[in-house]
């Protein structure tokens, strides 16, 4: 992706209502999210973020999208629901949107309402327990994209 590409994929965010429609590609949040699917991005600030919420980071050439699992002051852990050992590190100003609204085959699904809630709530027990593997411990600390 060239320099152009990345500025122009950026500045989608900053249209008047500052939020965005893309397409999903990769298997990284499975189930929750999955190829194909429309994800609706609001533009986020600093102080908005919180553990839980699913995001859109600037990482490098590439626009994955990851779950909060930690904040640290400007510091931020993220992993992937469908990716046991994936872990990354970055800085809140590396959050290009935060999802607010999935499309699966013409049905919405909300960030306000409770089954998107009782998600996030399973996603983050999931990772506490994988967390504490010894197995994916060690994995994540070999291989976590810093």
């Amino acid at each position: 992706m060239t320099r152009a590409e990345l500025t122009a994929k950026e500045l989608l965010l900053q249209a008047p209502a500052r939020r965005v429609t893309v397409e999903l590609h990769g298997r990284m949040m499975e189930p929750f999210l999955r190829q194909g699917d429309l994800l609706m991005l609001r533009a986020v600030e600093p102080p908005d973020i919180r553990r839980g919420d699913v995001v859109t980071v600037r990482f490098l050439d590439k626009f994955p999208t990851c779950r909060i699992t930690r904040v640290q002051g400007d510091r931020l852990t993220l992993t992937a629901d469908g990716w046991p050992d994936f872990c990354l590190e970055a800085a809140s100003g590396d959050i290009v949107g935060k999802l607010v609204r999935r499309t699966r085959a013409g049905r919405d699904l909300e960030c306000d309402t409770w089954r998107w809630r009782a998600h996030a709530a399973v996603a983050m027990a999931r990772e506490a327990v994988r967390s504490l593997a010894p197995r994916v411990r060690r994995k994540r600390a070999q291989f976590a994209l810093r």
